[in-house]
Formats: structure tokens, sequence, C-alpha cells
């Protein structure tokens, strides 16, 4: 693996003092590990495809997946709550929905079973830098914050993109970053794009990171919303719609079918997509 060296001005004689500005890392040629190169078979004796399989990559064509930004965030002293572990113990458990000792309380948040890397904290460097690797090594292009319950977890994205960053400089290659904010378009939803727009995109501090659509970053949110000056134009904007919900023109989705109705290319069904 190559690695990035910065020589200390002191061991060269040099007498003048050096500003932190000054020897701020310039970002690194990106370096390819050939992920594409790699075989594998798993636990369960699932073996990845290779090229005489698949084929080779398709121009004009990037992989997205949500991102969840939670866990570890909200656990109660009595968490986590495994669900594969609870129907093991107890398979009528499902019978039993409201009792509280096996499931939780209302908000409390369910595994469909433990994570490779344990019950981690969304927050931790090492986890993020980790997902960052494996991700990119298959191939993902983009994550999509999941932030429509209209909370973005800023301490995570502020982690997220430090480690992000810091990768970048090394010349690791990281997936792009957007959000989903919450369905519904109005106040809440204005609310939280205001928020995201402060927060993260304003400073310009992580402009290396931003997944663009038609030139600009993409946010999930509906574009007909009178916003504070200077969002409507910065952002590209793709509608969503949750269910039953009328999409109408201007947002996502992949010619899925919902209710009955031919979904058209440019409009995106959370619910069609997303295992919520």
């Amino acid at each position: 693996m190559f690695r990035s060296f910065c020589l200390c001005a002191a061991t060269l004689g040099f007498a003048a003092s050096v500003t932190a500005q000054t020897l701020a890392p310039s970002p690194s040629p990106a370096w390819h590990v050939y992920a594409d190169t790699w075989v594998a078979t798993d636990g369960m004796g699932r073996t990845l495809p290779t090229q005489a399989q698949v084929g080779n990559p398709r121009a004009n064509r990037q992989v997205g997946i949500f991102y969840f930004l939670w866990l570890g965030r909200t656990e109660s002293d009595s968490g986590p709550f495994n669900i594969s572990t609870i129907l093991q113990k107890d398979p009528k458990a499902l019978e039993r929905g409201s009792d509280r000792s096996l499931w939780g309380g209302l908000y409390s948040f369910r595994h469909w079973n433990e994570p490779l890397w344990g019950y981690y904290n969304s927050a931790d460097p090492a986890i993020i830098r980790k997902h960052a690797e494996q991700l990119s090594a298959a191939g993902v292009d983009m994550l999509l914050f999941d932030a429509s319950n209209a909370y973005v977890y800023p301490e995570v994205v502020k982690a997220l993109t430090k480690v992000f960053l810091q990768m970048q400089r090394e010349g690791q290659r990281v997936p792009l970053l957007a959000f989903h904010t919450v369905a519904a378009s109005g106040p809440e939803q204005i609310k939280e794009v205001e928020t995201i727009y402060n927060s993260f995109y304003k400073s310009g501090a992580n402009d290396s990171l931003w997944f663009k659509w038609n030139g600009k970053p993409l946010i999930i949110a509906d574009p007909e919303q009178k916003f504070a000056p200077g969002i409507s134009d910065y952002f590209s904007f793709r509608k969503t719609y949750w269910g039953g919900m009328h999409p109408g023109p201007g947002s996502w989705d992949s010619d899925f079918s919902f209710n009955g109705d031919a979904a058209p290319n440019d409009r995106f069904n959370y619910r069609a997509l997303f295992p919520s």
C-alpha cells in the first residue's frame, strides 16, 4: 500500500516558522486496489460472480445504496434487540409483540441479526473507515443517508465526513454522499433541508464528498418549496413519496409499479425500493 509522508521542516534545518495551513496535506492521487479481480465465498457457500458471468462494467451506470446513521445512537440500557436471537429463544415471540422484555419499548430499534462488526456506533471512526473500504471495493459510488424521519444525526455525519476526507487525502476512493429527507413536502422538510445545507454544504469544506446529479449535489426533497436564499439553486432536487402518496412530476423511481400504476422513470418510490 502506498503511503504519504510529510518531511518536517525542522529536520531540514529550516528556521522559519511554518503555519499549520502551509503543512496541510493536499489530496493524493487515487490508487486502485483492483477489487473487481477479487473472488470470495461466504459462510453460506455463496460465491461472488466473475467477469465471465457478469461482463465488464457498463458505461454511464452508477451504484447507490441507503446508509443508516442511527446505529448505537438510540439503544436503551436494555438493548440491543436481535430479532433472530429472540425468535430462536422463543419461536412464538411474534405473538407477544407488545412484550417489552422481548422487543423493547415502542421506539426501540431491532436488528434482524448482529452486524459483522458487532453492535457498533455509527460515529466510530474505525467502523466508518471499514465501511468506506468495503463499499468502495464493492463498487458502490454513492451513499444515500436516510434522514427520512427529519433527523440527520449530525454528530455521525460530521464523524463520517472527517474520516472520508482523510481517506481522500490518503489517495483512497470513497463513496460520495447525498441525503434523503423526510418524504412529505412542507415546513418540516424545508427546515431539514436548510439544516443540512447550513451544517454540511454551505462552508464548502466537504465539496469533494458530494454525489452530483446534473452538475449539482443531489438531494431527495421537493424543489417547489420556498427555501432560504441560495438553496434552490445549489442542489439537484428529486422528489420522493411514501406508499400511495401521489408522486407528481420531478421525482424518482426505477420503473417500479406501485398500487397498480406504471411508474415513470423520474420519481422515487421510497417504500417500493427501501426495506423500511
